[in-house]
């Protein structure tokens, strides 16, 4: 491999801006003190908290910023969520749950339910179509006396697909079933607030919007409650403990750039994404794309190559310079094919032979030509 590298694995986890890197480094050396303290060191942490709450706030459509709690990832968001939730709703006396997901969430959310049906719980998975879209009626259909809380992806990981997902909430809602949202892909690539995304907790995370790893958020809706599931200092908090205020200064910093320039990034990816199928139909003709491309994130594009293994493609494409996943990064070292596509029904060669490429806004035009001629090679060094 020669030259600059190409990294089209945006949804995995994306470079720190210029930006939010320089808004992190007086924190570690110059701004050092404990948030909680109340000397003027740990007032000017505490401002920056403070700040980049209000930044994530406004990116929600104006919520109060009292309802944002910063975590260490989206992971931990969603289980602080669900976790959080039923930790609550035990104390009102609940003795039976049941809750509704879908088999396309992410790892961090089906965990959870897996471990709640582990301890006597009733969780319902409801099935996407073939191209990964999920049903409101199904959700309606999924609604039991039990029925506490759901949990449903606002926009997937690997497929890019958008769910329609006010038509969900609104099914769950007339209900009277709360709603957690897990928006980590989607925020900071689509429009999001809490009018068209009226969820009742929503998570995301700093490092897919070009912000540091180690921060994610979640919102909590006034009338919602949940429960810390640590104890310690700052208890009061649903988060106890002295918080990372480099990350979650980059993450406030990623978060105002982002929805500052939304418009425009938007513009950029699907510029990129419509170069990039326009020149797949000739660089591999027997490509498949897998899901929707009219309902899908601007930035994400998954590919079937028939007769190819997914692992020999990310290989050789890493040999060539081109970073792509063949999964999310969590499942990316575990074996077997993606549970996404898989609930998807998409037949084996499909399966095991996928790949996700997602575009970020330091991706150039340039860099998508370069990729379809790594691809093409791939596919032509195996005679397909």
């Amino acid at each position: 491999m020669t030259g600059r590298r190409i990294y089209f694995d945006n949804n995995a986890s994306s470079p720190v801006s210029p930006e939010a890197l320089s808004v992190m480094l007086p924190f570690f050396s110059e701004v050092y003190g404990n948030p909680s303290s109340l000397h003027l060191e740990g007032c000017k942490a505490a401002e920056a908290v403070k700040k980049a709450a209000s930044a994530i706030a406004s990116a929600f459509g104006g919520v109060n910023p009292d309802c944002i709690t910063f975590t260490e990832s989206g992971t931990d968001a969603n289980s602080l969520a669900l976790a959080g939730f039923r930790k609550k709703i035990l104390r009102s006396g609940r003795t039976k749950l049941h809750f509704i997901t879908s088999s396309i969430e992410h790892s961090s959310v089906l965990e959870v339910f897996r471990h709640f049906e582990t301890i006597g719980d009733q969780v319902t998975y409801i099935e996407p179509d073939s191209d990964g879209l999920l049903s409101p009626d199904a959700f309606a259909a999924a609604i039991t006396p039990d029925t506490v809380l759901a949990s449903v992806m606002l926009a997937n990981n690997e497929t890019g697909t958008v769910q329609p997902f006010l038509s969900i909430i609104k099914t769950l809602h007339n209900a009277g079933i709360p709603v957690h949202c897990d928006a980590v892909q989607a925020f900071g690539k689509i429009p999001l607030d809490i009018i068209k995304c009226p969820a009742d907790m929503i998570s995301i995370a700093s490092h897919k919007i070009n912000g540091p790893k180690g921060a994610g958020a979640l919102y909590v809706k006034r009338n919602v409650q949940i429960e810390a599931l640590l104890r310690g200092s700052h208890s009061k908090t649903l988060k106890p403990g002295t918080v990372n205020v480099p990350a979650i200064a980059g993450f406030g910093k990623a978060a105002e750039l982002a929805m500052l320039n939304l418009n425009e990034n938007i513009r950029h990816s699907l510029e990129l994404k419509k170069l990039f199928l326009e020149g797949l139909k000739d660089a591999a003709p027997s490509a498949v794309i897998n899901g929707t491309l009219e309902k899908s994130l601007p930035n994400t594009v998954n590919v079937s190559f028939p007769g190819l293994e997914s692992a020999y493609l990310v290989e050789h494409f890493d040999e060539a310079g081109l970073a792509v996943s063949a999964a999310s990064a969590c499942a990316s070292s575990t074996k077997g094919s993606s549970h996404v596509l898989r609930a998807m029904k998409l037949s084996q060669e499909r399966l095991s032979s996928a790949i996700r490429f997602s575009f970020g806004i330091y991706n150039t035009t340039d860099e998508v030509s370069a990729a379809l001629e790594i691809i093409r090679n791939a596919v032509n060094r195996n005679g397909q």
